[in-house]
């Protein structure tokens, strides 16, 4: 693939990659080799601009095949049935010795509102905007298109990260909004608590709390730090009823013009995003 040619957005996605390594010894005849060969797949992808995450401080390792797994957010192009890791060129399936997981459409993780997202984009384009997505602070550029002032809120974002089965460190932990999660820590939105919560089965369910600017749209309430739309939650400050919701939502909200009036900042009343979200900076110190 040439990386400055255009390919469809569509077949580009961001997600999980899991490296295996095998438990045991190194000094096991003819095993070395293979051995000291699957750690340097593992050494060379962290010399890339992957992200290396990981749940609690074990690995994820599977004792049926004697292996464990480093694991790394990456963005894949996808070629038939498998996915090519732009990181380190190297083709994945889903289910394999090393494979991809939870991949999501590149074009659901960019701006949708305020942006126009391009049915074409090159490797080096995709590369640029995993690392805007996950790793610059300045984020992807937006228009200046005007909202109502009034649609505008501050609130809580809740995610759910993900459960852990019978609250086992040593199960495969099942992560949820992982993307989502990493997008928030790369912007302004300031995480202030994480929560963990037992369901009638034990699965142990991760909550994290990030305050949040949101805008409130006919397609839901839509937070520019996330890119996405919540359609589950409470539009005024109170907080949501602990009733076994295991997914992400939004609560505590109060409309952004209250907060800005109370700091002494004027604001018009149409605003575009960007500038929103300068005002909101102002006032979460």
């Amino acid at each position: 693939m040439l990386k400055k040619e255009k390919y469809d957005i569509n077949n580009f996605y961001i997600g999980e990659l899991y490296l295996s390594s095998r438990i045991g010894s190194l000094f096991e005849g003819s095993d070395i080799r293979k051995q000291n060969e699957e750690n340097n797949k593992i050494f060379d992808m962290y010399k890339t601009e992957a992200i290396n995450f990981q749940k609690y401080s074990i690995r994820r390792y599977d004792y049926d095949s004697m292996k464990k797994y480093e694991s790394f957010l990456t963005i894949f192009y996808k070629i038939g049935d498998k996915y090519m890791c732009l990181h380190n060129g190297t083709l994945y399936e889903v289910n394999g010795v090393n494979f991809c997981n939870n991949l999501i459409s590149l074009s659901e993780l960019l701006p949708k509102l305020s942006y126009n997202i391009p049915k074409e984009i090159s490797i080096n384009d995709a590369i640029s905007m995993f690392d805007l997505l996950f790793k610059k602070k300045n984020g992807i550029k937006l228009n200046n298109s005007k909202y109502d002032i009034n649609d505008f809120y501050v609130g809580d974002l809740v995610l759910h990260d993900g459960y852990l089965p019978n609250g086992d460190s040593h199960s495969k932990y099942q992560y949820d909004s992982l993307l989502h999660k990493y997008m928030l820590f790369n912007s302004e939105a300031r995480m202030f608590s994480m929560v963990g919560k037992k369901d009638a089965s034990s699965n142990l369910h991760d909550f994290s709390y990030f305050k949040s600017l949101f805008l409130r749209s006919s397609n839901g309430i839509y937070s520019p730090y996330s890119n996405q739309f919540y359609n589950t939650g409470v539009l005024d400050k109170v907080h949501m009823a602990d009733n076994g919701i295991y997914e992400d939502y939004y609560e505590w909200m109060e409309p952004f013009k209250y907060l800005l009036k109370e700091n002494q900042i004027s604001c018009p009343q149409s605003i575009s995003i960007p500038k929103a979200l300068k005002l909101y900076k102002k006032i979460d110190k």
